[in-house]
């Protein structure tokens, strides 16, 4: 056959990739993982697709071997196809697509190139990963800020994604990452590392009495629902609480958590029963949507009530809690084309994966505690600056840090800051590391000085999810943005 065909789904946050390799498990480099293309959603006739194309007829005849590159995902079968498949039947009832919701698309800068600097080369990026700075474009110049720099104790289960980051009212630092939690007393100077009991992979905070509340998702796909464990020994055992009702025909996703001053918790949980197809080698929605929405618990997680609808085809952030006690969120928005967009809205934003104009970071804000948000407005304008994690301090600057898959320059995680609010933001940049995998992330919590604390994960040992899930290094920078 010329196309390879895989029935797959996977969570809001996953994916698949696949490589295609000689018999003696090498890649064939039009095939390698580096050059495959994302999949996501949920369909049962996905062609795949790599960045020259989804043709594998120059392979006919040759014995292969197959590598499947998957998070958060569920294979059910594969097979080599002479042409296109026909349409997909979706494995739960249909729903029409419903319209996006509007969005603000006109930032007031443009992130591709910030500071009026050029993206510093690579190899000068990889020293400052190692050393006590970092580096922050402004007004054409390129500085070095000092920071204070140490490496997290190593999780062998880690990927660059697997990092949530809490302060408590105490000031403890807790780093959630893939098997073991992480505590700084210190303010992230030092860190001692234990066993987390697991796998209890979620989204997690601490009450004032030390409890840990975990929200993450349980069940098989499309039956997935939220569910709330609680951890009375930081971590090490868990006990499960609650289940999160979502409407009937979607399945969950839990997208971000926080506690608020007097311990109530909120979460962002999606309602999700999307169909994506591909159709003449783009991907195309067939029906379905996914909506995020925020919960309310106040009660330590034992019940949750839905308060409002976030957004359509936002996933996975933070939210930050300003001075005043606005909810600012940061939040991934990614979607297909839809009835209605500018015929040229996939070269206008660059998109590297057909059928999908959309991969960035928007943001919201809620001043009534979650039940309303306004309207998502664009903060990155290059295709790829997808996750972002907000962090406000008390003046009233907020700072985001994201990532930048696809380029302009090497990945990494780059803050970007505004001083009123979230409503605009600096034509500057810091550059906090330098990583190999596209697709590392990051969170923050402000100490009372006011200096910030950013754990980033990284890898330097390649692009695939097999190559770094072992080696991931996750580095935290204690560091202050530049007077204006």
């Amino acid at each position: 056959g010329n196309r390879l065909v895989i029935n797959a789904s996977t969570s809001a946050s996953g994916g698949v990739r696949v490589e295609i390799l000689k018999p003696d498990g090498t890649a064939i480099d039009r095939f390698a993982g580096d050059n495959a293309i994302e999949f996501f959603g949920d369909s049962i006739a996905q062609v795949v697709r790599w960045d020259q194309g989804p043709d594998v007829s120059s392979l006919a005849g040759k014995p292969v071997r197959l590598r499947f590159l998957m998070k958060d995902a569920d294979l059910y079968s594969f097979r080599f196809s002479k042409s296109a498949p026909p349409a997909a039947q979706s494995r739960t009832d249909r729903q029409p697509a419903p319209p996006p919701r509007p969005i603000v698309t006109r930032p007031n800068v443009r992130t591709d190139r910030l500071g009026g600097v050029d993206i510093p080369a690579a190899a000068e990026l990889k020293k400052m990963h190692t050393g006590q700075y970092i580096l922050h474009a402004r007004g054409g110049n390129l500085a070095r800020v000092p920071v204070q720099r140490v490496r997290l104790p190593r999780d062998g289960s880690a990927n660059p994604q697997t990092i949530q980051l809490i302060r408590t009212r105490s000031g403890t630092v807790y780093a959630n990452l893939a098997s073991l939690i992480c505590k700084s007393t210190d303010g992230g100077l030092t860190w001692q590392a234990h066993a987390k009991g697991g796998p209890v992979h979620g989204s997690m905070e601490v009450l004032r009495d030390g409890t840990f509340v975990l929200v993450r998702t349980e069940g098989k796909h499309p039956d997935v629902y939220p569910i709330v464990l609680i951890s009375k020994d930081e971590g090490r055992r868990w006990q499960k609480i609650a289940k999160i009702k979502i409407p009937d025909g979607h399945w969950g996703s839990v997208m971000w958590t926080t506690r608020l001053s007097d311990d109530q918790l909120l979460a962002g949980i999606g309602h999700v029963n999307h169909v994506f197809e591909e159709l003449d080698g783009r991907t195309v929605l067939k029906s379905g949507s996914g909506t995020q929405w925020t919960y309310r618990s106040t009660d330590g997680g034992r019940s949750w009530t839905r308060l409002g609808v976030i957004h359509d085809w936002v996933s996975e952030g933070g939210i930050a809690v300003t001075e005043s006690g606005k909810l600012f969120a940061a939040l991934r928005y990614q979607r297909t084309s839809m009835p209605g967009d500018p015929a040229d809205l996939e070269k206008r934003n660059s998109t590297v994966s057909p059928g999908w104009p959309w991969k960035h970071v928007f943001l919201s804000d809620s001043v009534d505690g979650g039940r309303t948000w306004t309207r998502m407005r664009q903060l990155t304008t290059v295709f790829g600056q997808t996750r972002g994690y907000p962090v406000a301090l008390d003046d009233g600057t907020i700072v985001v840090v994201h990532d930048t898959r696809y380029g302009p320059g090497s990945p990494g995680s780059r803050a970007m800051i505004s001083h009123d609010a979230g409503k605009t933001w600096q034509n500057e940049v810091y550059y906090l590391d330098f990583t190999t995998f596209t697709g590392s992330y990051n969170a923050s919590v402000r100490m009372d000085d006011g200096t910030l604390l950013t754990v980033a994960g990284s890898s330097q040992a390649g692009k695939t999810w097999e190559a770094v899930r072992k080696n991931t290094d996750f580095h935290a920078i204690r560091w202050k943005p530049r007077g204006r």
